[in-house]
């Protein structure tokens, strides 16, 4: 599957295009995101998918599915994009969209954990420019 990932809010757009497996989860295609963004992945981060959020279950965030659960092709089945937020405090908003569905190929690799392509626009932005005015938009369950 062909994804263009794009942080929204942002002029000139800062995006990047994957190639990924439809059965790499909603995790790993967190971890390709890291990749392609050059990020370290120190900050919490959530999908929105069809009005349900999925993240990683040892952050506690309260209402959140778990990622590995969700595959990507269920992701965007019957839907074009998928929401991914990465940082809290700075809430880097991401849209995730469908650009076309590959044909299986056996050159794809079958450890899902990476882009097997990716092709990019604008740089990463650092810490102090994204959204330094943003909240916090997720709860931490208490435990």
């Amino acid at each position: 599957m062909q994804l263009k990932v794009q942080l929204k809010y942002f002029k000139p757009p800062i995006w990047r295009s994957v190639v990924v497996s439809s059965l790499a989860t909603l995790g790993d295609l967190h971890r390709v995101i890291q990749i392609v963004f050059g990020w370290d992945g120190d900050h919490l981060h959530a999908f929105g998918v069809g009005g349900h959020s999925y993240s990683d279950p040892s952050f506690g965030l309260e209402e959140t599915g778990e990622e590995e659960d969700v595959r990507v092709r269920g992701a965007f089945r019957g839907k074009i994009k998928v929401g991914y937020e990465y940082g809290f405090g700075a809430s880097w908003q991401h849209e995730i969209t469908l650009q076309k569905v590959l044909p299986w190929t056996p050159r794809l690799p079958t450890l899902r954990a990476w882009p097997s392509r990716a092709s990019r626009r604008g740089n990463i932005p650092t810490r102090t420019r994204a959204g330094a005015s943003a909240s916090c938009t997720r709860r931490v369950r208490q435990r």
